[in-house]
């Protein structure tokens, strides 16, 4: 017989159950469809079908409560069995599904363990950029204006830190016989007295004379206001072992290798004359010449690319 002519059953304890159980249906039928439209909408999402499990379980588990409901007015109680046993079967289904998936979803990795890793992988690659490990102030400006903080690092590492230069010589450059001093750090400072300029070479560069702490120096320098004849010597990329450098200005004197040669490292491959004394350029690790890019008698200055090896 129905469920109302079972026992006892006052209308307000029946309708108790039959509301409750039609209340917890409804429930379990909207939770798989939320299930269902997130797997739908979300691509390549790991565990699928742990969801897709796990809807069918809450949908069964619901359908027993509808069968609860029903079963007031109509004694379906075989079918109200197979359903349970259908619920069983799926609910075990799922447990066992859970088994070898849960190391996994242990094992995945938060939101703030991915932003941190994020992090920690930008920083990396700010330090790559930079060449050193960067501040936090650094790293914060690397990640709003990457390219912009990119060029200032370059530009860092090419001139060094031309902040401690006095205002008007950064902008403007210094006039022949003008002397500054320019504090490095406490206690140690440069007195810097600008001499004279050569004529432009036929790279397009000058020779700049001054004095340091009284010492005569001179350096080349590229002056944009010309037209070189032939082009500027190619300079040397700090910390590629595959390029050999000038290790100081001075007049080649020989080249001992030649393009496709193997070298070794430590083999000599060009020669410079500095001063009246003569240097050995090595090679800093094995491998073949792909590029040849002075000659003999030919003028160099100091980080000027010389071999470049593959």
């Amino acid at each position: 017989p129905p469920r109302w002519y079972c026992g006892s059953w006052s209308s307000g304890l029946g309708w108790l159950h039959i509301l409750s159980d039609l209340g917890v249906w409804s429930a379990y039928v909207a939770i798989p469809c939320v299930l269902g439209y997130f797997v739908l909408r979300k691509k390549n999402m790991p565990f699928r079908t742990i969801f897709l499990l796990f809807g069918a379980f809450i949908l069964a588990c619901g359908t027993t409560h509808l069968m609860e409901a029903i079963i007031f007015w109509w004694p379906a109680y075989r079918l109200a069995g197979v359903i349970k046993l259908f619920t069983a079967l799926v609910s075990w289904g799922t447990v066992l599904a859970l088994m070898p998936v849960t190391p996994k979803a242990l094992a995945m990795r938060t939101p703030d363990e991915l932003k941190r890793e994020m992090a920690e992988r930008l920083r990396a690659e700010a330090d790559a950029r930079v060449g050193r490990a960067v501040t936090d102030q650094q790293f914060a400006s690397y990640l709003m204006y990457p390219g912009v903080f990119s060029d200032y690092a370059a530009d860092r590492r090419r001139f060094s830190d031309v902040a401690i230069l006095p205002t008007p010589v950064f902008f403007y450059g210094m006039q022949p016989g003008q002397e500054i001093s320019v504090d490095l750090e406490r206690g140690k400072t440069l007195i810097v007295r600008y001499v004279t300029q050569s004529e432009p070479h036929e790279d397009g560069t000058r020779t700049v004379f001054f004095e340091l702490n009284g010492q005569p120096r001179s350096v080349r320098v590229v002056d944009r206001s010309q037209k070189p004849k032939r082009p500027p010597q190619r300079k040397v990329d700090a910390g590629n072992p595959r390029h050999v450098g000038a290790p100081m200005p001075g007049t080649v004197t020989g080249v001992k290798v030649a393009v496709g040669q193997r070298v070794a490292r430590g083999d000599v491959v060009t020669t410079l004359e500095a001063m009246k004394m003569e240097a050995a350029v090595r090679a800093e690790i094995d491998g073949e010449v792909a590029e040849v890019l002075v000659q003999p008698d030919m003028t160099v200055d100091a980080k000027d690319l010389l071999i470049v090896l593959r």
